[in-house]
Formats: structure tokens, C-alpha cells, sequence
């Protein structure tokens, strides 16, 4: 009976780096996206992306230092877009930023002033009762 299962497994197919899921595989790890990305986009496996990632000699982290070809020829291309987008960006955190910060540094001033207030306060009745009693 064990022989029998052993015998009716299905054989995998043999990796064609250069059709559909497989060619698809290392194109996208060549683009340094995650396996689970990988995954979500060609049904294979963890085990079978990593299998063919090597058979393929891609390395996700050549892209994502930017040791690659590919990544050299991406980061030029999209680079004009890129900086105007990321100002943008930057511009909106460091207005937010500083509000923010405005504000944090008012409320402090607040409980500041509010505190010397009572501070002199206190100072004046101690010399009002001081003058009182000496009076």
C-alpha cells in the first residue's frame, strides 16, 4: 500500500525560467519584493520561490542595496517623479511637525505662566500675612 502512494505522487515539473510563473518568479525577485508578495502573485510556494530565486541566481538584497543593474536603471528612471513626490511629502510631515510642535511648546508656556502665577500668588499672601502679624 505504501508503495502504491509512493508511486502515484505527482512528479513536480521541471522549472522553466523563462515562462509564466516561473520567468514571473524571478522577475519580481529581481525586483527585491518579499515571497509572501511573490506568493499572492504566482500561487507557488515559499519552498518553490526560493527554488527557483537560486536556480535563477536572484538576490532580493542585490536590488534592495542597490548592487544591481536593475535597481541602478530604476532609481534613474524614476527618479524625476520621485523627488517632486517626496518633497511634497516632506513639506506636508514638516508643517504637520511643526504644528505640532507649536502647539506642545504653547501648552508647556501655559502650565508655565500658570504655575509662576501661583507662585507669586502664594508669595504675596506670605507677605500680606506677614505684614499682618507684624503690623
Amino acid at each position: 500500500m505504501l508503495n502504491d502512494i509512493l508511486l502515484t505522487r505527482v512528479q513536480p515539473r521541471p522549472v522553466r525560467l523563462f515562462h509564466g510563473k516561473d520567468f514571473l518568479c524571478a522577475l519580481l525577485g529581481s525586483l527585491g519584493f518579499s515571497t509572501k508578495f511573490i506568493v499572492d502573485r504566482t500561487d507557488l510556494t515559499p519552498g518553490q520561490i526560493s527554488y527557483r530565486l537560486r536556480r535563477a541566481g536572484v538576490k532580493r538584497a542585490d536590488y534592495r542595496n542597490g548592487e544591481s543593474a536593475l535597481s541602478t536603471t530604476i532609481l534613474g528612471r524614476a527618479r524625476p517623479v520621485a523627488i517632486p513626490a517626496v518633497k511634497a511629502h516632506l513639506r506636508k510631515v514638516a508643517t504637520e511637525s511643526q504644528s505640532e510642535h507649536t502647539r506642545c511648546f504653547d501648552e508647556q508656556m501655559q502650565r508655565t505662566a500658570r504655575k509662576a502665577a501661583t507662585i507669586r500668588l502664594d508669595g504675596a499672601a506670605r507677605a500680606n500675612a506677614f505684614r499682618a502679624m507684624t503690623g
